[in-house]
């Protein structure tokens, strides 16, 4: 973790990095990431880009919060709205950051699939005020465990689709960002306007 931060050692796939370049109108950010085993080297790529700009003052990232979906609980303890492990890094300090996202590696690396992305973003936005917007950073790979909580999300969720297994963008996902007003964000492409996908994944009709 700390020689990806550093730079010393990199990552094949740049879609945070990507992302964040086609998007300068983010300010103010207030970023949700995806802490569990597969997802390291995409939240080191954030960690990376911010590093690389703190010297000039033009991160954009003003709050970060990581989640690990429930600090190693089994599967069967994992209760929608109340998985856990949900943590918000205190400052935007490189330490801090590499501190808060040591201490969440060593108490679960997420264990089942789905994770619990709504509960990390309304954690997030109760705590930390004055955001109009939050962007996730997700594993398109995964499920999403508590998708029925995000009728209680009122900003648009800007969602950074990480993953290589799965080669088309997960319904939860859309539906994610369709219900907020958000939008969908790969390694090639941004995807503002989302009725074309909602519309190819209603039953009877075939996806493009």
């Amino acid at each position: 973790l700390r020689a990806l931060i550093r730079g010393v050692a990199s990552t094949k796939d740049s879609t945070v990095f990507k992302v964040l370049e086609r998007n300068p109108h983010w300010d103010n950010m207030l970023v949700v990431a995806d802490w569990t085993g597969s997802m390291y080297q995409y939240g080191a790529q954030l960690v990376q880009w911010h590093n690389m700009r703190l010297s000039t003052q033009t991160s954009r990232v003003k709050h970060l919060v990581i989640f690990n979906d429930g600090n190693d609980l089994r599967t069967a303890q994992k209760k929608i709205g109340k998985t856990g492990g949900v943590y918000y890094c205190k400052s935007t300090e490189i330490e801090e950051i590499l501190s808060t996202m040591e201490m969440v590696m060593s108490r679960g690396d997420g264990g089942d699939s789905p994770e619990n992305d709504v509960e990390a973003i309304i954690t997030g936005l109760k705590y930390l005020k004055g955001h109009d917007e939050v962007i996730l950073i997700a594993d398109n790979d995964s499920d999403v465990r508590d998708l029925g909580l995000m009728r209680s999300l009122s900003v648009p969720v800007r969602i950074i689709l990480c993953g290589k297994r799965r080669k088309e963008i997960h319904d939860d996902y859309v539906r994610l960002a369709y219900q907020t007003g958000g939008s969908l964000h790969t390694l090639q492409e941004d995807i503002e306007d989302l009725s074309s996908l909602i519309n190819a994944r209603q039953p009877g009709n075939t996806p493009n």
